[in-house]
């Protein structure tokens, strides 16, 4: 059973998966793999049945641990919870990975120097039970929450580090992490093509995690670089992927991201308990990009004037208008979704001035704007 528990501190969510499904692990080994496979993929009604259901002969230290995940994963957990836990000594390894919960706590709590000493803790424990990967992930956690007590300092060569000693370890989900925290350093510093580039060569090593949280929260750091460099149509297809999650902070994410491009969303403040604190870092400007969008939302757009003007002698089919506007677009999935944002845009602007009727857009030149005037001036 401790080589079982120990593959399965090691694995990476697609061998989870796998493990879950496995009739010829112990019990407790099965429970545990089908638990954090669970975890690892937000499924919190999953995690609270598979309690239910579990066969309380199981070791304690696994029904307190599984107990302790589940009051992370709802930021639930207490410094009461975390006293209690410390005070105990786990089964082999099932102490380091009680030691990575509590780190993960202690930022929960905002305690990040705890954090540190913690993660730490838990990184000599997973190397003294021979799981290399996940003690490297643990030194990891550490050097992200010291970025946060110093965010004046640039972490660059740090994460060049853990990248690559995970590529010595063979972990290609965890170089993608740590890639994604790097290519968030270059953004600060202004350098947004070489962090799109560390941000999609990320993406493709994260291909074993696809459907974690650090998978999402990857094409969302890929979604605001985009944003950034003025390619937002872009980043909504990734926007739009990251529905499929079931996170929390991946929703509060998205979200922000969405208030930032629409001028007429606004932010529920509700969601900032739920970003995760490099997102919570960056709240104040992409809010600010909101209001900047507000108070220029009466003017059309480039691409909203292209409509009008297509418009302005008379109606259009839908597809053929879709072809005018995004010639480039070979995907026509795509540009219709560009479209209907479009002119959901228009009408939000322009309220009843786009009309469809018969597979044909036109405009109702009976409104009250003076639409000849901004055809006029935009000549």
């Amino acid at each position: 059973m401790v080589e079982q528990f120990r593959k399965l501190a090691e694995a990476s969510l697609s061998e989870i998966h796998q493990m879950a499904r496995d009739p010829e692990l112990e019990a407790p080994v099965l429970f545990y793999a089908q638990y954090m496979a669970a975890f690892m993929s937000g499924d919190l009604e999953k995690m609270q049945t598979l309690i239910k259901e579990m066969d309380r002969k199981f070791p304690e230290d696994l029904q307190e641990l599984v107990h302790l995940r589940l009051k992370l994963r709802t930021k639930q957990i207490t410094l009461q919870d975390i006293e209690t836990a410390s005070s105990r000594v786990y089964f082999d390894v099932l102490e380091a990975e009680k030691y990575f919960v509590i780190s993960r706590a202690w930022e929960v709590h905002g305690r990040e120097d705890h954090n540190i000493k913690t993660a730490m803790q838990a990184s000599a424990l997973y190397k003294k039970f021979q799981c290399p990967k996940k003690s490297l992930r643990s030194f990891y956690n550490s050097v992200v929450a010291e970025s946060r007590l110093t965010p004046y300092k640039n972490f660059i060569s740090e994460y060049q580090t853990v990248i690559q000693l995970s590529r010595e370890v063979k972990d290609d989900a965890f170089a993608g992490m740590a890639l994604n925290m790097l290519a968030r350093e270059y953004q600060i510093v202004g350098l947004l093509e070489k962090a799109l580039e560390c941000t999609n060569e990320g993406l493709v090593l994260l291909e074993n995690e696809r459907g974690s949280i650090h998978h999402f929260t990857s094409l969302l750091q890929k979604a605001h670089l985009l944003i950034e460099l003025k390619r937002a149509n872009e980043a909504l297809p990734l926007m739009t992927e990251s529905k499929m999650a079931s996170f929390p902070e991946v929703r509060a994410i998205r979200t922000l991201l969405e208030c930032a491009l629409d001028p007429g969303k606004e932010w529920p403040k509700d969601l900032e308990q739920h970003l995760l604190p490099t997102w919570r870092e960056r709240l104040p400007d992409l809010l600010k990009m909101n209001q900047i969008s507000q108070e220029a939302q009466e003017a059309p757009s480039s691409l909203e004037f292209k409509v009008l003007k297509l418009l302005w002698s008379g109606p259009v089919g839908k597809w053929d208008l879709i072809e005018r506007i995004y010639p480039e677009e070979s995907d026509s999935t795509l540009s219709e979704n560009r479209f209907k944002n479009l002119v959901a845009r228009l009408r939000k602007k322009f309220p009843d001035v786009l009309q469809f009727r018969e597979g044909q857009y036109f405009i109702n030149k009976n409104d009250s704007l003076d639409l000849s005037l901004l055809i006029g001036e935009q000549r």
